[in-house]
């Protein structure tokens, strides 16, 4: 895990400590973001609203 220290205890198991908090919760919202935008029902949506969303993707 990028951003952590991995640690060991005293029974062999391992953990990470989490160096920034708000790095991770950055990443894990977009993360998150990402999951719901790739399980979307994109049919639903208006024709004019996927011109809009189109438009702001089309750069990338």
């Amino acid at each position: 895990m990028e951003g952590s220290s991995r640690e060991v205890n005293g029974a062999g198991e391992s953990s990470f400590i989490i160096l920034d908090i708000e790095k991770y919760k950055k990443d894990k919202y977009y993360d998150n973001l990402i999951d719901k935008l790739k399980k979307f029902t994109w049919n639903t949506i208006k024709r004019e609203d996927l011109d809009k969303i189109a438009e702001v993707i089309r750069d990338y």
